[in-house]
């Protein structure tokens, strides 16, 4: 038996409103745990620390934008490459120095990240809320889950070295994990659609773990509960 559609919204919530303090945790800690792991992977991988930060008045740009281009799809386009953040290492051997890689905080992959941890979070607290049920989750949705993370977050990517002569982009982790620069540069117009395909499995994810379906019935109850039903199951 699958839930109704109109059912699993009141799931969910539950399950936020049950489980609130772990679900905000996962929604903010994600994207600062993100960052933290590509400025610690350029670390790393090029042996240098930070020696440089700069800020950028993101709300200014984005008004100046908004104001000088008359295209609302170059309007978009544009803003979404604007930063917020940039943290680096300047190469000083150079007159004023040269940026040899940097990590850079972009509002609109914020956004995009956001949304993944949400999505992430949502499937957590079901899973959380069916263990505490004694309901089985389908094996279907932590690996959906898992797998859609992965592409969004490689796909949120915005790191920057100078090998790769381009913006902060996904592309340039796989440069730096030995895929040749060309090469990596000819895959990034894909970067939508493995975003999309993320998305996708995450949505499932969410759909999945909101109705545990045929598996419930292990819980010896006669029907298929919601993984809710707290104050009826056994307790």
């Amino acid at each position: 038996m699958i839930v109704p559609a109109r059912r699993r919204i009141p799931i969910i919530v539950e399950a936020i409103g049950a489980q609130r303090g772990l679900w905000f945790a996962v929604v903010v800690g994600f994207p600062l745990m993100f960052y933290a792991a590509q400025l610690a992977g350029l670390v790393l991988r090029f042996g240098d620390l930070p020696n440089y930060w700069t800020l950028y008045d993101w709300p200014s740009n984005v008004r100046r934008i908004l104001v000088s281009t008359p295209s609302i799809l170059d309007t978009v386009a544009i803003i979404s490459e604007e930063w917020l953040l940039e943290i680096g290492y300047m190469n000083r051997d150079f007159g004023h120095g040269i940026s040899e890689w940097a990590l850079n905080i972009v509002p609109a992959r914020m956004f995009v990240l956001m949304a993944l941890a949400v999505m992430l979070a949502t499937v957590l607290v079901l899973r959380v809320q069916c263990r505490r049920c004694g309901l089985a989750l389908p094996a279907s949705s932590p690996v959906a889950a898992g797998l859609g993370s992965a592409l969004v977050g490689f796909t949120s990517i915005t790191m920057y070295w100078v090998v790769c002569c381009a913006s902060p982009t996904w592309v340039v982790g796989l440069s730096m994990m030995g895929l040749s620069v060309p090469l990596s540069l000819w895959i990034e117009p894909i970067g939508p659609w493995i975003t999309a395909a993320g998305f996708a499995l995450l949505a499932a994810a969410v759909y999945a773990a909101s109705s545990p379906g045929k598996e419930a019935t292990r819980c010896g109850r006669s029907s298929n509960p919601t993984p809710f039903d707290l104050r009826s199951h056994g307790t």
